[in-house]
């Protein structure tokens, strides 16, 4: 009973901080776009007497792997991960074993994830859930029935994630069909066996969407001439488009309406340099702060002429193009180069040099973007060599995720340079011959207890099972030494 007593005045005291602090309250400018168009205030007063009321802290839904993902994509700005930079902001003693407690806060009425089996099971309401990711097994597929129980259980929701379900035309039809269609701002439908028929018919009742995902769902060509005819497409804040059949002409001739965009992905669709040029002639291009166009045929001759248009990045994604070393310099002379937070660099093959991005390369230009917090130069094989490179740049102690998978470091590269990147929280070594031996060097580390390390395929040759097998005693000779730990 005490206990539960102090767990309640704990919550009641940093509530009344949120709400009656002002320098929240003054913040506007700075998080009052959250990517739902409601303000973060709104969220925390709408919020129950949690004073009166028990909340179990092992009710963590938001696992570890989401957390580490929200550190670096677009999804950093969600309703949950703000709530907890608040909490984490006001009340310290979070930081001293509370974070578990935060957690059950958000969960319990703020952001939460469910099943499909859950959500046929159970028929609890939760008015005061915002958002909603429903999860599917490999053979489920979400039905209408699973739409109308998310319209009842949920009846507070601005923010629906229904990706990877196989969701089909008549399940859109039928989500379009409720109360909730008009109030939701943000809609994630990846993933999906849904149409261009079934977006022409459905999409328009979503009249208040700010946020949209549709990538990656099989729609043939023309899904942008129809998007582009929605008529909320001029406040869309962000959209994702990724893996649909699309072309330069396209581009060029649709996606004029959507001004209000600040975050755009398009990848996987080889538009090449002239979807680049395509881009960058948008109304919207000069206020991107977010742009993903990994794998589209991109090269250095594309950054050079086009990348200027967008001068407002903060986080850019040229994964899997054709840049190269020259590439990678003719970035760095951007304008936006100084302020860029996120770079994401993989697998770079010049088809001119036939090389990815060298030591060279991060040596004569890395120092540019000092601003970066996450940088992925993985499959380049800039070596021990270019490691040393990052180290020696002022940005290595600032650097909060680095992905150097399969990029040829050897165990003396990781011993010499790895402890220049103190502010580290995660870290990929994947497919790097390193072993038990480079996983010791990663495990000395005075930071290593802050760290999600990755490492896959580290020992070398083995066969499947062989790896196995020795799997766990691999993960067990680690266990309590990083923050987490992921092996194979």
């Amino acid at each position: 009973m005490a206990e539960r007593k102090c767990v309640n005045t704990f919550l009641a005291i940093v509530l009344f901080v949120l709400l009656k602090n002002c320098s929240l309250l003054s913040m506007s400018n700075e998080f009052s776009d959250i990517g739902t168009g409601i303000s973060p205030v709104f969220y925390v007063q709408n919020l129950p007497n949690l004073q009166q009321t028990e909340v179990n802290p092992e009710i963590v839904v938001i696992t570890e792997r989401h957390q580490q993902d929200h550190q670096h994509n677009e999804k950093a700005e969600d309703v949950s991960d703000l709530l907890r930079q608040y909490l984490l902001q006001f009340e310290p003693a979070l930081h001293q074993g509370r974070s578990n407690l935060v957690s059950a806060i958000i969960e319990r009425y703020i952001v939460r994830e469910i099943s499909l089996n859950e959500l046929s099971a159970d028929s609890t309401i939760f008015p005061y859930i915002m958002s909603l990711r429903v999860t599917a097994g490999d053979d489920q597929a979400i039905t209408q029935e699973h739409i109308e129980r998310v319209g009842q259980r949920f009846p507070g929701l601005r923010e629906l994630d229904i990706s990877s379900t196989n969701l089909q035309d008549t399940e859109l039809l039928r989500l379009a069909q409720l109360p909730l269609a008009t109030q939701l701002v943000a809609l994630n439908i990846s993933n999906s066996k849904v149409t261009t028929a079934g977006i022409k018919v459905g999409m328009p009742a979503f009249k208040n969407l700010r946020r949209l995902n549709i990538s990656s769902s099989g729609l043939m060509s023309g899904v942008l001439a129809v998007l582009a005819k929605l008529p909320y497409a001029p406040q869309l804040t962000r959209l994702n488009v990724s893996n649909l059949t699309t072309n330069p002409d396209e581009i060029k001739s649709c996606m004029g309406v959507f001004t209000s965009l600040t975050h755009l992905g398009i990848t996987q669709s080889s538009i090449g340099n002239k979807g680049l040029e395509a881009l960058a002639r948008q109304p919207f291009a000069a206020n991107l702060t977010y742009l993903d166009i990994e794998n589209n045929l991109i090269n250095e001759i594309g950054i050079a002429s086009y990348m200027q248009a967008f001068e407002r990045l903060t986080h850019l994604n040229l994964s899997k193009n054709e840049l190269g070393d020259s590439g990678l310099e003719a970035l760095a002379r951007q304008p936006f180069a100084p302020q860029l937070i996120t770079l994401e660099l993989s697998d770079n093959t010049n088809m001119v040099s036939l090389q990815g991005v060298t030591a060279q390369g991060i040596i004569n230009n890395i120092r540019i973007f000092i601003a970066l917090r996450c940088l992925d130069v993985s499959l380049n094989a800039i070596g021990d060599a270019g490691l040393e490179g990052l180290a020696q740049q002022q940005l290595a102690s600032q650097l909060m995720m680095l992905n150097i998978g399969s990029t040829g470091l050897t165990i003396a590269g990781i011993r010499a340079n790895i402890g220049a990147f103190t502010d580290l929280r995660r870290l990929d070594v994947s497919d790097n011959s390193l072993g038990e031996e480079g996983l010791d060097e990663l495990a000395a580390l005075p930071f290593a207890r802050n760290l999600n390390v990755v490492a896959l395929k580290i020992y070398g040759v083995e066969t499947l099972k062989e790896a196995k097998e020795r799997l766990e005693l691999r993960s067990k000779r680690y266990e309590n030494k990083f923050r987490s730990l992921t092996l194979s």
